[in-house]
């Protein structure tokens, strides 16, 4: 199976998109690199034959066709899942700009998909999380976050991002700073009044008020600050005091953060 990599990338870089035919001979040849992935083929292999430029061209350009953009985006799936040194020929080869074009894209799976690929990066060293921040990533992650007429599940991956970004945010200025500029802190309130996202949500302003609690042990820390000018309080006592089947954990996180944070929101709200 192995011989079939150089050849396959050839077809891949070489072939033309303009017809329909070729964007279904493409998809399938990249088809076939997942598959190989799937099957035990090391990332490396693939990495190495130059083919990454390729696929990102066809990530950030629509008219590649939507099968041959999602073949493409299934094989970076992949590949972003392997180590440092892997991403790192990712990262240079393209891959966050063609990343950010797809939070664009009018398909809900590849913007999620992009998403995803970002949350993978984060997870890794502190040169990946600054590529990200770098890049303009966060901004448009934020309003898909807080943008209720977005799919569901982009908003569960914009959540995830966001919430892992802000583990990472004491003693980070520059991470502090984007957090504020790019409007972060409101897309995680915004976040409190979806079901799928709520615990994420709940996870990342804990990290915030954590970070001002560190810094401002008597309360008035900027992050609580925006998170009242967004409705961060009354969403968590919808959420702490619902109708809803919500799990036990997340009500005693929600109790702990009104009385700790927003005692005046800590009651049922009057009808």
């Amino acid at each position: 199976m192995k011989h079939l990599i150089p050849r396959l990338a050839r077809y891949i870089q070489e072939n033309r998109v303009d017809t329909e035919e070729d964007q279904d001979y493409t998809s399938f040849a990249i088809q076939s690199f997942t598959y190989m992935l799937d099957c035990g083929i090391k990332r490396s292999d693939i990495i190495e034959t130059g083919v990454a430029p390729r696929l990102f061209h066809f990530l950030a350009d629509s008219s590649s066709g939507l099968a041959v953009q999602i073949q493409a985006m299934n094989c970076i799936g992949t590949l972003t899942e392997g180590d440092a040194s892997d991403r790192d020929v990712l990262l240079e080869a393209g891959m966050l700009p063609a990343l950010l074009a797809l939070l664009d894209s009018e398909d809900p799976g590849l913007c999620r998909a992009a998403l995803w690929c970002a949350c993978m990066l984060v997870t890794g060293s502190q040169s990946h999380v600054d590529a990200v921040l770098d890049s303009g990533f966060l901004k448009p992650a934020a309003c898909i976050l807080a943008d209720d007429q977005c799919a569901p599940d982009c908003r569960y991956e914009a959540c995830w991002l966001i919430a892992k970004l802000s583990k990472k945010i004491f003693g980070d200025m520059k991470m502090i700073q984007a957090f504020i500029d790019d409007r972060c802190v409101e897309g995680l309130s915004a976040a409190l009044r979806l079901p799928q996202t709520r615990r994420r949500a709940t996870a990342g302003i804990e990290n915030l008020l954590g970070y001002d609690d560190s810094q401002m042990p008597q309360g008035g820390g900027p992050f609580e600050a925006i998170l009242r000018a967004s409705s961060c309080p009354q969403n968590l006592r919808a959420i702490r005091f619902s109708r809803e089947d919500v799990d036990e954990n997340l009500l005693h996180r929600c109790d702990y953060l009104l009385t700790h944070y927003f005692p005046e929101y800590s009651k049922r709200a009057r009808v």
